[in-house]
């Protein structure tokens, strides 16, 4: 099956190529695996930026806490929230598994811990793809 080698050859880069140690690396993997095999990988690459998008804003509104001069924090909760909502319906189209599901998307103070998990190593995909662009293929 060629689309899973090409899933089983991403994550191996992306492992290899990762300089953070994954928090749902096993879930990663399968979200990787199914991407490929329904023929997604480009739902995987949008999930991936809103994830990158996700963590900067999530700094960013960080940032605005301990500053007071910044003036726009409602605007930027108001573009994590969007942006949660899109990541999670990218990821409901790439994942159908109901325990990805009650894991990370369902809304309870533990999946949505999980999904924060979830969106930095996202994140490190995102950095993947970035590099995969670069590098040209041999």
């Amino acid at each position: 099956m060629e689309q899973q080698n090409s899933a089983e050859e991403f994550i191996a880069g992306l492992l290899a190529n990762s300089t953070h140690t994954f928090n749902f690396q096993s879930d990663i993997e399968s979200l990787i695996i199914s991407a490929f095999e329904q023929h997604k990988v480009e739902d995987l690459h949008d999930a991936s930026f809103t994830a990158k998008y996700i963590a900067g804003l999530k700094r960013v509104m960080q940032a605005g806490a301990e500053n007071p001069e910044i003036q726009n924090a409602s605007v930027i909760q108001s573009d994590v929230m969007s942006s949660f909502e899109k990541l999670t319906v990218l990821l409901r189209g790439i994942s159908p598994d109901e325990n990805f599901a009650a894991k990370f998307l369902e809304q309870t103070g533990e999946s949505f811990t999980n999904l924060n998990g979830l969106i930095d190593d996202l994140a490190q995909v995102k950095v993947y793809f970035n590099l995969l662009r670069r590098v040209p293929a041999p």
